[in-house]
């Protein structure tokens, strides 16, 4: 008797506009969570990778997705079109170069992408030409935006973490 394949954990997800997305191995699951005591599953995107690779966090601005996929050593994010959630489908990529990536987040054209040796700005406003604009050298490990602010927690050491918060616009 052969056994059934183990479960792929949940790696990252995010919630926004009545959706809920997950990413499990090479999956970007879509769920209709519209109704939150009875989610339905609406839509897959797959992604195809030579070798072994696994998506990781997860962000969402607007009509996009934004994957983190990785295999050790290097990765990207991938940006997917989720105007209709039935269907995603990727429209571009962005090389983060290192994997894996500590956190990453997107808020309208810009993504901002912790590395462990800086903080990464990149122009997604074309998602078929992404482009880094801005590099800061900093230990970043955690990022979060609000409003106008950026947050930005960094490690230092094993125990201590300052954060702090640079103002955008």
């Amino acid at each position: 008797m052969v056994a059934p394949p183990a479960p792929v954990a949940v790696a990252g997800t995010a919630v926004a506009d009545g959706y809920a997305y997950a990413a499990r191995g090479l999956e970007l699951q879509i769920f209709d969570v519209y109704d939150p005591v009875s989610p339905q599953p609406i839509g897959t995107f797959r992604k195809s990778v030579v070798g072994v690779a696994v998506f990781g966090d997860v962000a969402v601005a607007g009509s996009r997705a934004y994957v983190w996929w990785g295999n050790g050593k290097f990765g990207g994010i991938l940006v997917v079109d989720i105007s209709d959630p039935t269907s995603p489908v990727e429209i571009g990529s962005y090389d983060s170069g290192v994997s894996p990536i500590p956190s990453f987040v997107a808020d309208g054209p810009y993504l901002y992408v912790a590395r462990f040796g800086g903080l990464e700005i990149g122009d997604v406003s074309d998602p078929m030409s992404p482009r880094v604009t801005s590099y800061y050298a900093t230990r970043s490990s955690g990022l979060g935006v609000e409003e106008d602010a950026l947050y930005v927690s960094q490690y230092f050491a094993v125990s201590f973490r300052q954060e702090y918060c640079v103002k955008r616009g």
